[in-house]
């Protein structure tokens, strides 16, 4: 498994610094003019006041919004043609295509410097804020409690990136044998602040022999950042009330979502489903197996070539097999994101229907 920061001390550090330097904003779309600045950096500013910088996930976002391909949108960085890029949308903003014309803008403080002000995303007035620190703070207290059913809690990784944050916790006491390895079991909680996914607990399950870990993904919660309107124009500020009314229902989701995976865990149902994973049809040709994989998980052509040597080299072609391959990948991929998305696929190939595997076990 991917590793990150060393506690969940310096996790809710970090949760800390990034909630001290957030700046929301709502405004009307049209009043929303973008400048190229050189470099490949983009400035939008709102009101002819507030002036953040982009980046590609906003970029990203607007070009949705604005129904602008991102490839055209590359297409025009790439070929220097960046002043197009910034007309074009000038263009949408002006004249938008959307019924409703109010945008939120999650922007972060430079740490520095003002000149280093991003706007991290783009959204409906709707979009419910589910910050990283109300997370922590909310759930860190309910796993303490965890540890009175389950016995120890132990923190195998942690990490806030760009894009989301997570923490990926085990049970050691939660521990069975599945194909001669010792497999404890436990949660990933994660979410993302500028809509990369919903808030989520989902079950973990770590190989201690080759320390791979996979996500379950069929089982747990996963609740989208949508709520009602923000009333006002202008910089947001949330009130304590708001914001605690948001988290109650997220909290008995989530509390109940945890109790459910335990419940499983204790069953055995995770357990036998990783072990059943290794009865199946085993890969008549090892690298069209990972190759038929790779399509249909959308890895990359290095992701793909580590599979392969990984699943060579471990000798079980079952689902089992191409589960360790894959998330073997994810334990020293550089980007924490894209591991942890890997430890998911993981777990997508444990769960996938047997008749969908013997297409992949049978490709020629």
């Amino acid at each position: 498994m991917k590793q990150g920061l060393e506690s969940v001390e310096a996790l809710l550090d970090r949760a800390s610094n990034l909630a001290a330097r957030k700046r929301d904003y709502v405004s009307d779309v049209r009043n929303t003019h973008m400048t190229y600045e050189g470099n490949d950096v983009f400035r939008v500013f709102i009101n002819g006041e507030v002036a953040y910088k982009t980046n590609d996930n906003v970029l990203q976002q607007m070009s949705q919004w604005a129904h602008l391909p991102m490839t055209y949108i590359n297409y025009m960085r790439d070929n220097g043609q960046h002043q197009l890029v910034a007309d074009n949308f000038n263009k949408w903003f002006d004249k938008p295509v959307t019924k409703s014309t109010r945008r939120l803008y999650r922007g972060l403080a430079g740490e520095y410097s003002s000149t280093d002000d991003l706007w991290r995303s783009f959204h409906s007035d709707k979009f419910q804020r589910i910050d990283h620190e109300h997370i922590l703070e909310d759930l860190l207290p309910q796993l303490e409690e965890l540890v009175k059913i389950f016995g120890e809690i132990k923190v195998v990784s942690c990490q806030i990136t760009d894009n989301k944050m997570y923490l990926k916790i085990l049970f050691p006491e939660q521990e069975a044998k599945v194909v001669g390895d010792v497999v404890q079991m436990g949660l990933v909680i994660g979410n993302s602040e500028i809509g990369k996914s919903n808030v989520y607990i989902l079950p973990l399950a770590h190989i201690l022999r080759c320390l791979n870990g996979m996500v379950l993904p069929h089982s747990g919660i996963k609740r989208r950042h949508i709520g009602s309107s923000i009333e006002s124009d202008g910089m947001v500020t949330y009130a304590a009330d708001t914001l605690e009314a948001n988290l109650k229902a997220i909290r008995l989701q989530l509390r109940d979502s945890m109790n459910d995976i335990m419940g499983k865990f204790q069953d055995g149902t995770f357990v036998q489903e990783l072990r059943e994973s290794n009865d199946t049809t085993p890969a008549k040709q090892p690298f069209k197996a990972v190759e038929a994989t790779a399509k249909l998980f959308n890895l990359t052509d290095g992701e793909r070539e580590k599979a392969k040597l990984s699943f060579a080299r471990l000798g079980n072609y079952t689902k089992w097999g191409m589960m360790n391959a894959v998330t073997e990948v994810a334990n020293t991929h550089e980007s924490y994101d894209r591991a942890s998305e890997l430890e998911v696929m993981g777990g997508k190939i444990i769960t996938m229907p047997n008749r969908d595997w013997d297409r992949i076990a049978l490709a020629a």
